[in-house]
């Protein structure tokens, strides 16, 4: 057969530079392609220590196939000895006494092995891990291919796998590839070209075994073998006249088999629909599943028949059946009442899981059983609480999405006021997801009964459980009077009691400050108390209810300071982006985590280093005289990170660095490539408005503060950035005041400087003689004007609980000093709580010669105001 040949011509042409075998996990030892082949006239694997053994030199696919076949069974005839049965026995008995496959290639050379019982031997192996999960699969696979029997057994079969049966040939096969032998192997090809050449000898059972083994092959050989195989099926649907053999045939071919064999399969079974017996109504609908193909005559033919004699399948297979109909997108009317009508009559004998999947399935297919929901209701309503939460759920859908009428049943609303607090709670987690009418207006219903629940019940732990249960989509009053009731019982709180409601609390999203005041001073007090996954929890909750406490904050910070060497540097780093978030400068446990990263550096991941240089520079954090230590530690792991970095991390690195001042070249230079530049212009996670932001302020902080740099490195200013739109709105009370203080005409309001930095107020003075340091570079004379920038900082430009300004706001600061402005810093939410009277004398105190040095929150002050 031509297709024979050439398929065993590309056999031999890919295997002549394969490894002998290899697993996928890519472990296995390389075997040369031409090697000695032991002699095995004493059958024992590995038994080369012990007795001379001959040996030639033998080179595969070298030569032609029948030179191939004559060296293959010369070589089998002389090394198998007569076993007698009484050895045979020996080794399947040893073989079933195995739990692992380490354990049967362990003693193998204890026993005389004939080629065909290597077979065994490989499926066994596959029996002992089939169970396992795909790492303890790994694990054994790697231990499997380590093992040196292993070797001698592959070694074997490639000689000897000409003489093996055709159904072994087939197990053999099946297992090989199961036990994670690569499929590009010698070992496999191997196989592969022998049941190639074999093929017409095939019988349908070992045919069938075969096909299923090639199903999920994705080699050449192997498709051609299965192309192949179903020529050969093709004979076979002639011949045959047995409806289960041909189902049988209609699961080997598989779904992506030819369509045209397929319809010859379905047409030659629907010929024979006068034979069709219970079990082939069933198997048929399967195997057409399995092949996906929809022939409706045979499959009305068989659904007419099922429901003819619905009583003869079980559950199971009325399932199945159903399944491969959604599968096959078939749908009968008659078969589909039949399973209904079936299932409501016979309901007593069926459990409740078994129930909604028949349900689950109808659901799928579009049909409401309306028999077995309206005996399915009545089960519900006797005994409602033996389901869980996911079959409640799925009891809801199916009900809601038919829309199926109950009529002159009971409901779950008549029911209610029935319920328990527990049962409300499983009730109302199920609803939590569901759009329908119905199952909002149950939950309304729900929400109505817990207000109940909560004047009767004294116990915050039931409470707090509760506040979980009704949501956050609840009715606001509800979440109020539910922590009202916590609140009053806060005499009464224990530990485990102030962590879970901050937890309760923000899933309702509710910010009852008292409440939560109250659980602040008491964690705070009993900090030791709570883990590290607690005060992180904490933490995030605080800012998803957007509250913010200092005493807390402050209490967690030294905790975590003081047990830092009970912490990895991944949990520190969380607890500090989750205080950066809340715009909190935790100052005890920067410093001690910065001496750590001092003393070792080399631990930190690209992602960790990103989140320490953000949370350091982004909170301004003063390291005193250790700064320089802790950013020449971090560069050697920089430098190490720099050829793995994206554009987007080696942008934010830099442009954190240049928060606090330090430029280093490497960096740079990478990042001022023309082509980097346009690949950040054009892709950001966030968006290009975040890159275009960075890219400008490194921009700015090159030029105005000028570090030094190589000379041949170009400069980001020659790169054409897009303009950045600036909008705010300048506070009109200040403006008011300022104009009441220096005139209207000595005011400037809304000035974007550089096209960057956006300044509410510039004053315009004359300096006087006697204050000649304050007057700008490049002034003329004395009587020059000298520019006051007047910046209000809103809350998060302010480190929460102080005045303690961010490194964006100090930066700013920074460099319009550099463009010659005097820069004056209000923190806007303190400057708004002073009397009117006290808000002119302190803008007053700043345009007052002898008072200009005064700046309102030196951008280093720490402390609260």
């Amino acid at each position: 057969m031509n297709m024979h040949k050439s398929g065993l011509g590309m056999l031999r042409c890919a295997l002549r530079s394969t490894l002998l075998w290899k697993c996928d996990i890519s472990i296995m030892k390389q075997v040369p392609l031409c090697y000695n082949i032991k002699s095995l006239a004493s059958t024992q694997l590995g038994s080369d220590k012990n007795k001379a053994l001959a040996s030639k030199s033998i080179r595969y696919y070298s030569h032609s196939a029948p030179d191939a076949a004559k060296e293959s069974t010369a070589a089998t005839e002389t090394t198998e000895v007569q076993q007698n049965e009484a050895e045979k026995n020996a080794l399947l008995v040893y073989l079933a006494g195995c739990k692992s496959p380490t354990e049967v290639l362990d003693e193998l050379n204890r026993y005389s092995i004939s080629v065909n019982e290597i077979g065994k031997i490989f499926f066994r192996m596959w029996e002992c891990i089939e169970e396992m999960n795909s790492e303890q699969k790994q694990m054994k696979f790697k231990l499997i291919i380590e093992h040196p029997e292993f070797s001698a057994l592959c070694e074997r079969l490639m000689i000897e796998a000409g003489a093996m049966k055709h159904h072994a040939l087939g197990r053999t096969l099946y297992a090989a590839v199961n036990l994670g032998v690569s499929q590009d192997s010698r070992v496999v090809q191997t196989l592969l070209r022998v049941a190639q050449e074999h093929l017409n000898q095939f019988d349908l059972n070992s045919l069938c075994i075969l096909s299923r083994v090639l199903h999920d092959m994705k080699s050449r050989n192997a498709l051609a073998l299965r192309e192949a195989i179903w020529l050969l099926l093709k004979d076979h649907i002639y011949e045959t006249s047995n409806v289960a053999t041909l189902t049988k045939l209609m699961n080997v071919v598989g779904k992506d088999s030819p369509l045209k064999l397929k319809k010859q399969l379905a047409s030659k079974v629907f010929s024979l629909l006068s034979e069709f017996t219970s079990v082939d109504n069933f198997y048929i609908f399967s195997s057409m599943a399995n092949i996906d193909l929809n022939h409706t005559h045979l499959l009305d033919t068989c659904s007419k028949k099922l429901a003819e004699n619905i009583h003869d399948y079980s559950i199971a297979q009325l399932l199945k059946v159903l399944r491969c109909c959604h599968k096959m997108k078939y749908r009968n009317y008659t078969l589909f009442s039949s399973i209904s009508k079936h299932m409501a009559l016979t309901i007593d004998m069926c459990t409740d899981q078994q129930v909604l999947k028949i349900l689950q399935a109808f659901e799928k297919l579009i049909f409401r059983p309306v028999e077995l929901l309206d005996v399915f209701a009545e089960r519900i309503i006797q005994e409602p609480e033996y389901l869980s939460v996911n079959e409640l759920l799925t009891v809801l859908r199916v009900f809601s999405m038919a829309n199926h009428d109950l009529k002159d049943k009971k409901t779950e609303y008549e029911h209610l006021n029935q319920f328990d607090l527990n049962s409300l709670c499983i009730l109302s987690r199920a609803l939590h997801d569901m759009k329908s009418r119905n199952a909002l207006a149950l939950r309304e219903a729900i929400w109505l009964l817990l207000k109940d629940h909560i004047y009767e019940t004294s116990n915050v732990a039931t409470l707090t459980k509760l506040m979980n249960v009704v949501g956050k989509d609840s009715p606001l009053k509800l979440k109020k009077q539910l922590a009202s009731k916590v609140f009053s019982l806060s005499s009464e709180f224990t530990s485990v009691d102030n962590f879970y409601i901050f937890s309760s609390m923000a899933n309702i999203d509710v910010k009852h400050t008292h409440l939560l005041d109250t659980c602040s001073k008491k964690l705070a007090e009993n900090i030791h108390d709570y883990s590290f996954t607690q005060l992180l929890k904490v933490l995030r909750c605080c800012y998803q209810m957007k509250y913010r406490n200092y005493t807390l904050f402050s209490s967690i910070s030294k905790h975590m300071a003081l047990t830092i060497d009970m912490c990895t540097d991944q949990q520190v780093l969380k607890i500090l982006q989750a205080f950066e978030k809340l715009i909190f400068r935790p100052v005890e446990l920067l410093d001690v985590f910065a001496e750590r990263i001092i003393q070792e550096p080399e631990y930190l991941s690209v992602n960790e280093l990103l989140t320490v240089l953000r949370v350091f520079s982004m909170a301004n954090h003063d390291l005193k005289d250790k700064k320089t230590e802790f950013l020449s530690s971090l560069m050697p792991v920089i430098e190490l990170h720099l050829p793995k970095m994206s554009p987007g991390p080696l942008l934010s690195l830099t442009f954190y660095l240049s928060l606090m001042q330090h430029f280093p070249p490497k960096p740079l230079e990478i990042l001022l490539q023309p082509r980097t530049v346009e690949c950040l212009m054009q892709s950001s996670q966030d968006g290009p408005e975040k890159n275009s932001y960075m890219l400008y302020a490194l921009n700015l902080s090159l030029r105005l503060e000028n570090p030094p740099l190589p000379s041949s490195m170009s400069s980001l200013t020659k790169l054409n950035l897009p303009s950045l739109d600036i909008n705010h709105r300048v506070d009109q009370e200040i403006r008011s005041l300022i104009r009441e203080i220096v005139g209207r005409d000595a005011v400037q309001e809304a000035v974007v400087e550089q096209g960057f930095y956006f300044i509410d107020f510039v004053i315009s003075l004359p300096v006087q003689e006697e204050t000649p340091g304050l007057q700008t570079e490049g002034a003329g004379s004395s009587q020059c004007a000298q520019r006051i920038a007047l910046i209000t900082v809103r809350e998060n430009g302010l480190c929460y609980g102080t005045n303690h300004y961010r490194g964006n706001v100090v930066r700013k600061a920074r460099h319009l000093e550099k463009l010659g402005y005097k820069t004056v810093l209000v923190p806007y939410n303190y400057f708004d709580l002073m009397p009117e009277a006290e808000k002119i004398e302190k803008l007053r105190s700043i345009f007052q010669p002898q008072m200009q040095k005064e700046i309102i929150g030196e951008p280093k002050t720490e402390g609260i105001s």
